[in-house]
């Protein structure tokens, strides 16, 4: 559900109530946040794809972060994935495959980017840049943002649409 919550104007009545001053930091870089999770997605639909059922690690920590500004290291996540995996062996596949499905799947945002991961990656980046605002934990950042969630905001997918009509 949080996917739903994950759009610009659920993110900025978010930014605007939980973050105050520091909305900025959140709201110049919503392309960058979806860049990040689209990524994780890729790489959690490879895994799956592939039948190699890899636990995940943590990618905040992989999470660069210089200033105000944010990237996702992509390249050692991955390594560090595929060898706590023990698959390192195995990561040209990996990435081949993973090559073949970004160019095969649509991605749209609400369908290529996981609620959870959305949730931890701005926990991960408001106890980086505003630590002094605590949310204790990702349950309560998706707490938040399902909350400045609107039904006008959910007219426009074809769940809620279908919903209406029943």
């Amino acid at each position: 559900m949080e996917c739903y919550a994950f759009n610009e104007e659920c993110l900025r009545k978010f930014s605007l109530i939980a973050l105050g001053e520091h909305k900025a930091i959140l709201l110049n870089t919503i392309s960058i946040l979806k860049s990040i999770l689209k990524k994780l997605f890729l790489i959690r639909l490879t895994n799956e794809l592939l039948g190699w059922g890899m636990k995940i690690i943590d990618f905040t920590k992989y999470i660069k972060i210089t200033g105000t500004r944010f990237s996702f290291d992509e390249e050692k996540f991955i390594s560090a994935y595929l060898q706590k995996n023990k698959r390192w062996k195995q990561k040209d596949t990996f990435e081949k495959t993973m090559k073949v499905n970004e160019n095969k799947y649509s991605f749209e945002d609400n369908r290529s980017i996981r609620g959870h991961d959305a949730c931890q990656l701005l926990l991960h980046l408001n106890n980086k840049f505003i630590p002094k605002r605590k949310f204790g934990n990702a349950e309560t950042i998706g707490g938040a943002l399902f909350a400045s969630l609107e039904f006008e905001d959910l007219k426009k997918y074809y769940l809620f649409q279908r919903i209406m009509e029943i």
